[in-house]
C-alpha cells in the first residue's frame, strides 16, 4: 500500500471489539506516515479522553466511533456510542464516522445530522471499506490529497448539486444533509434518470462487505424524509420506486 505523507493527523479509534481496533490502527497507520492514534476501548475511556482534549483546547481530526459500545462496566448494555454521540456538541470540530451494526433511530439520525456525520459503516464491512470512509472523512480536514468520492470538488446534475469535501448540497438551492453513501446513491440515481436502477447496482455504493436491499431502503427513506420538506407532496419528490419494485430512480418536475 503507497504511504501518504500530509503532516500529523490525529485520530481516535472508539471500538471495544480489540481486535478490530488493532486492524484499524494497523491499516491508518499503514496509510499515513504521521498518523497519532488513540484506541478507546469503552465508553467511560472515550467520554474521559474528549473532556481531556475539550479542556485543552484540542481537537481529533477524525472520530470513528462505534455505536454498539460497552461501558466502563462489561455488564453495562451496549448503548455506550450512542449516548457519546448524544453528548457531542454541534459545533465539534472533528469529522465522526459511525459505525454500527443495527438499525439507526430516529432520534440517533437526527443528532448525526446536526453533527454532519460524514458516513456511516455498516457492519460487517471490509478493512478497504474502513479505510476508504477515514480517507474521505479527512478530507473535509484538508488531510489528504487523494480525489474525492464524486468527480471535482462539486457534481451538479439538473437542480442537485453535492459537495463532498465542503459538507454543503442543495437541490433546487435548498440545503439538503446527507452523507456520503447517500450522495453515491443520488448520483447513480440522477446520472441514469430517467431510467430505473436496480437494487443490485445501488448496492454497490454502500460501504460494507454485505449489502442488503433493506440497508439500501433505509438510505432512500431518509433521503425522501430530507427532500419531503421542499415538496408539496409525496407525488412529486424525486425519487420514485421502481413499478414493480426492485429499485428507484430520479425524476425531477
Amino acid at each position: 500500500m503507497m504511504r501518504v505523507s500530509t503532516g500529523m493527523i490525529h485520530i481516535a479509534i472508539v471500538e471495544d471489539s480489540e481486535d478490530e481496533s488493532h486492524q484499524y490502527r494497523d491499516l491508518l497507520e499503514a496509510a499515513w506516515d504521521d498518523v497519532a492514534v488513540d484506541q478507546l476501548f469503552n465508553e467511560d475511556q472515550a467520554r474521559t479522553m474528549f473532556d481531556r482534549k475539550k479542556i485543552a483546547g484540542e481537537a481529533y481530526d477524525l472520530i470513528t466511533l462505534d455505536l454498539d459500545l460497552s461501558g466502563g462496566n462489561p455488564e453495562l448494555d451496549k448503548d455506550g456510542g450512542i449516548r457519546l454521540l448524544t453528548e457531542m456538541s454541534p459545533d465539534l470540530r472533528s469529522t465522526v464516522i459511525v459505525v454500527s451494526g443495527r438499525e439507526l433511530s430516529s432520534e440517533v439520525e437526527g443528532f448525526m445530522r446536526a453533527l454532519k456525520v460524514v458516513d456511516t459503516l455498516s457492519k460487517p464491512h471490509s478493512p478497504a471499506d474502513y479505510l476508504r470512509a477515514v480517507r474521505l472523512g479527512l478530507e473535509l480536514q484538508s488531510k489528504s490529497p487523494s480525489k474525492p468520492i464524486l468527480d471535482g470538488m462539486t457534481t451538479e446534475i439538473g437542480s442537485l448539486r453535492l459537495s463532498p469535501l465542503t459538507g454543503s448540497s442543495t437541490w433546487k438551492g435548498n440545503e439538503i444533509k446527507c452523507t456520503l453513501t447517500q450522495m453515491r446513491l443520488l448520483v447513480i440515481l440522477a446520472q441514469n434518470s430517467p431510467t430505473p436502477v436496480e437494487i443490485r447496482k445501488l448496492k454497490e455504493a454502500l460501504p460494507t462487505l454485505k449489502p442488503t436491499t433493506e440497508a439500501v431502503a433505509v438510505h432512500i427513506a431518509e433521503l425522501r424524509k430530507e427532500f419531503r420538506q421542499f415538496v408539496s407532496s409525496d407525488s412529486v419528490l424525486p425519487i420514485k420506486t421502481r413499478p414493480g419494485g426492485g429499485g428507484y430512480s430520479w425524476l425531477e418536475k
